[in-house]
């Protein structure tokens, strides 16, 4: 549960812990309270108020049946805009994981694309892979996208400041 929902719906009691909760009519025992400056894997407007096993998904959160689609999102083909996180295991290589990972992703692409898949699908397939991030700061696209420019912009402030400072000692030394 989310430090904010935890201090706002339960004014902070640690009792909460262990007790049951109802979601959506399925009850979940409250396993822990996150920290107060944990909003989630990813930076939202509203970040959410609980977390839940994916494998729970289906109880909560109907799927839409259309064209036999499963109503679990870790059994359907469509689901791209899911995140994961893992740990992983002490002593493990991450270069050898993201590998194994990555052959497993084409294995798994490769048998929905089925025998004969076109040229542009076979390219996509052999282009595929999976990178394996720190989530220790989450998981941002605005970090991704924008991090070399603010690099950039800190580099510039830094370069005026000193410029700056370097005009006002040759200002007190023309004293």
């Amino acid at each position: 549960m989310s430090h904010r929902y935890w201090t706002d719906t339960f004014g902070g009691d640690p009792s909460v812990v262990g007790k049951q909760l109802d979601l959506n009519g399925i009850p979940f025992m409250v396993v822990g309270v996150a920290p107060a400056e944990f909003y989630g894997v990813k930076l939202k407007m509203n970040p959410p108020d609980f977390w839940i096993p994916l494998g729970l998904q289906p109880e909560v959160i109907s799927r839409p049946q259309w064209r036999g689609a499963p109503a679990s999102w870790l059994k359907a083909d469509d689901v791209y805009w899911l995140d994961l996180m893992g740990r992983l295991k002490p002593g493990a290589d991450a270069r050898q994981a993201a590998a194994a990972l990555t052959t497993q992703l084409r294995q798994m692409l490769t048998a929905q694309a089925g025998s004969h898949p076109s040229p542009d699908t076979a390219r996509r397939i052999r282009e595929s892979y999976i990178q394996l991030v720190p989530g220790a700061h989450g998981l941002s696209s605005l970090r991704e996208r924008f991090s070399d420019r603010l690099h950039t912009l800190t580099l510039l402030v830094i370069l005026i400041l000193v410029i700056a400072c370097a005009n006002a000692a040759n200002l007190l030394l023309a004293r």
